[in-house]
């Protein structure tokens, strides 16, 4: 009896696991997460986005390509110098015959001026005090021709400035041409998932789990540095280079108004080649560090790294702002400097480009006039490190600190 009741029971089981089996095989396998619809179409998960594989090589290659751009800007830099201090001396020099013919108006003038009544006595002082301050414009201008002369390079000397920097911006060309069609790659990429319903559906239902706005790529990493390269394709080229800037306005030109002086003019730039912390950086010294001090106080205010078409901030050379910009950018350049990445190419490159742009950023503030979007790649450059993952504690704090230093700079400079 008990065995029939085994056998029946065992038959039972068989027959219901014969019956779930069919049920499952006729409902087929339960459906993929949104997770899971993502990764099989490609995607991978990169902070708040959905990124294709094919980013990792055009980031790679946009890092191996941050020399050649340094570099291509310091000789860009040169060049520019070069042509800028070759036109504002021609420029002065022009502009010191028109002093010289206003100064022999002037003593023809007095030479037939009376001195009798004590009103014709009061002409005389008042065109006397006036030729005084057309003698100290001519002073001035003679020492600003003088500062430029001897940074003179020749026809020579700017042909060679010329080819260097022709030579690095070839590669530099180069290295776009074989960018260009990974970064099609990418774009063709993300532009398919794009029109992809079950990717799109698989997206938004992740959001909506994780209560996060998750986004498909560009990486905003990726977005940024294409855009770096864009700006140095377009700012460091010869057509920038030979594009001279406004005149200075002069008031000797027509009218009997005393001018303010050379200092309203545009500066030209002390473009030495000096090795910064970096073999392939190269810095342009200070106006402090080339001029004795006092021609530096009477010298002409505006700076030269505006050698790409951007905008400036100008700022005086010892306002409280800019004080306060330059303490905060050497203590961001601290912490900047205590980074450790061993070998990793990637963030030792962006590492390093935001040291070299704290650097031309201080010389810029001891010239007083910034480019305004310097601030804004140097912020940019932090940002990509600290979005990088993983990042041991020590670096990440670091990073955070010099964030904030930078931002303070940027307060400071009233730039956001």
């Amino acid at each position: 009896m008990i065995e029939a009741r085994t056998q029946v029971l065992t038959s039972l089981l068989v027959l219901s696991g014969l019956i779930m089996a069919t049920t499952l095989k006729a409902q087929g396998p339960p459906p993929a997460s949104p997770k899971e619809v993502l990764r099989e179409n490609g995607l991978s998960q990169a902070g708040t986005y959905f990124i294709v594989e094919s980013e990792a090589p055009v980031r790679q290659k946009i890092a191996n390509m941050q020399p050649v751009m340094l570099d291509m800007e310091a000789k860009f830099n040169l060049w520019r110098a070069a042509l800028i201090n070759e036109d504002e001396f021609q420029y002065l020099t022009d502009y010191r015959l028109e002093l010289q013919a206003e100064l022999q108006n002037v003593d023809d003038r007095l030479g037939s001026m009376p001195k009798n009544t004590p009103i014709e006595r009061q002409a005389v002082a008042q065109v006397t005090a006036y030729r005084q301050r057309v003698v100290r414009e001519m002073n001035e201008n003679q020492i600003q021709i003088e500062l430029r002369r001897k940074r003179l390079v020749g026809q020579a000397g700017k042909e060679k400035l010329e080819r260097d920097f022709d030579k690095v911006r070839e590669k530099f060309l180069t290295a776009i041409g074989d960018l260009k069609p990974l970064y099609d790659k990418v774009k063709e990429d993300y532009e398919v998932l794009s029109k992809n319903k079950s990717v799109m559906n698989a997206l938004r239902s992740h959001s909506e789990s994780a209560k996060a706005k998750y986004k498909l790529g560009p990486s905003d990493k990726l977005t940024k540095e294409a855009f770096l390269v864009q700006k140095y394709e377009a700012s460091y080229s010869p057509e920038t280079a030979v594009k001279m800037g406004k005149r200075p306005k002069t008031t000797f030109r027509g009218t009997n108004k005393p001018s303010k002086g050379l200092s309203d003019a545009t500066d030209s730039v002390e473009a030495i080649d000096k090795a910064s912390q970096s073999p392939n950086r190269k810095a342009v010294p200070s106006r402090a560090e080339q001029i004795p001090e006092k021609v530096y106080r009477n010298a002409v205010t505006k700076g030269m790294d505006n050698v790409a078409p951007n905008a400036e901030m100008k700022l005086e050379a010892k306002s409280p702002d800019a004080k306060t910009a330059s303490e905060q950018l050497v203590l961001a350049t601290g912490q900047m400097k205590a980074l450790n990445f061993e070998k990793n190419p990637e963030r030792n490159n962006f590492k390093m480009h935001a040291i070299h742009g704290m650097a031309i950023l201080l010389n810029e503030l001891k010239a007083g006039t910034v480019t305004a979007d310097r601030i804004v790649v140097l912020r940019a450059d932090i940002a990509s490190l600290q979005e990088q993952s993983p990042m041991d504690k020590t670096n990440l704090d670091a990073l955070n600190r010099a964030a904030e230093y930078v931002g303070e700079a940027a307060k400071a400079l009233n730039a956001r």
